[in-house]
């Protein structure tokens, strides 16, 4: 039963979206650089699925403190989604209001382990990481990047001051298909779904 359980946990898919600039730069003093209503429309009906259900989580939404704090405190938790945050401050969360502690669909994690664990045991609904660059890092590395199903992608076609960058890998990935693409407020974006991740020689 021990190892059945250690091969569940080794084969749990998975997946990452993220929007980044023409640098990779993901984030700037904690916020996003740009504004991109069709790309939060996006993100929104992507983790959120066909949910109907009020009060029910449809997905796990993986992210680290920073990420937490970058979201409007008027839309914290995401609604209808397990929000994790994995965070080494998970055992005295000072960055949690009352209100959010108390919350069902949020859950603290000091580990992926244990993120991934919490995750699991929302019963196969799909799992997203959704930052910030640490976080990437950390699910994107050697050790864990095998289990990862789709990489969601939102290309900004400009470059924005960042200090935050996602990690140079999406040349070893196979670019699957474009799911959206567009102009906002002159500003260009697609959207693209990769997979097939493919270790480098």
């Amino acid at each position: 039963m021990l190892s059945m359980l250690s091969m569940q946990k080794k084969i749990m898919k998975f997946h990452c979206i993220v929007a980044l600039d023409e640098k990779l730069g993901i984030g700037f003093q904690g916020k996003l650089p740009w504004k991109l209503r069709a790309d939060m429309r996006w993100f929104k009906q992507t983790t959120l699925g066909n949910s109907t259900h009020a009060n029910v989580a449809s997905s796990s939404l993986i992210m680290g403190r920073k990420t937490w704090l970058s979201l409007s405190p008027n839309y914290r938790p995401l609604k209808n989604r397990m929000n994790i945050i994995l965070s080494r401050q998970a055992q005295t969360p000072s960055f949690l209001t009352e209100k959010e502690q108390q919350s069902p669909f949020v859950k603290l994690a000091g580990s992926l382990d244990e993120a991934l664990t919490l995750s699991q045991a929302l019963e196969g609904l799909p799992i997203f990481v959704i930052g910030g660059a640490q976080i990437f890092k950390l699910f994107l590395s050697a050790a864990h990047i095998e289990n990862l199903g789709s990489l969601y992608v939102t290309h900004v076609k400009k470059t924005f001051p960042s200090d935050a960058l996602f990690p140079n890998i999406l040349q070893n990935f196979q670019k699957q298909r474009v799911l959206d693409s567009g102009e906002e407020n002159s500003l260009a974006y697609e959207i693209i779904e990769y997979t097939g991740y493919l270790s480098p020689s």
